[in-house]
């Protein structure tokens, strides 16, 4: 027998949330009509995030970017090296710091 309609996504469960006014409307205005959408990408970012996520994927993603700029090799790996000292000298939070406050 065919199915119609949509493939399930898993399982369904009916959850009550809480949040101030303020964080409803941020919340809405994320989710632009799709609550369980927005929900379900936000908590597969957060465990993308807490699982994937490591200075190796940092470097990787370094290094694709310079290819695509042309780097030379030896350009490459002066990036690898100063990006190593950072991740030993700088902590998530003053990185992410830098990016935010930075023009880029």
């Amino acid at each position: 027998m065919k199915q119609i309609g949509r493939p399930s996504l898993g399982v369904t469960k009916k959850v009550s949330l809480t949040l101030p006014e303020a964080l409803w409307e941020h919340f809405d205005g994320e989710a632009n009509g799709n609550r369980s959408e927005y929900l379900r990408k936000l908590l597969e970012r957060d465990q993308w995030s807490q699982s994937d996520w490591s200075n190796n994927a940092a470097q990787g993603y370094a290094i694709f970017a310079a290819k695509e700029l042309g780097y030379s090799d030896e350009q490459i790996s002066k990036l690898v090296r100063a990006m190593y000292r950072a991740f030993d000298f700088k902590t998530i939070d003053e990185a992410k710091a830098a990016y935010n406050e930075s023009p880029y």
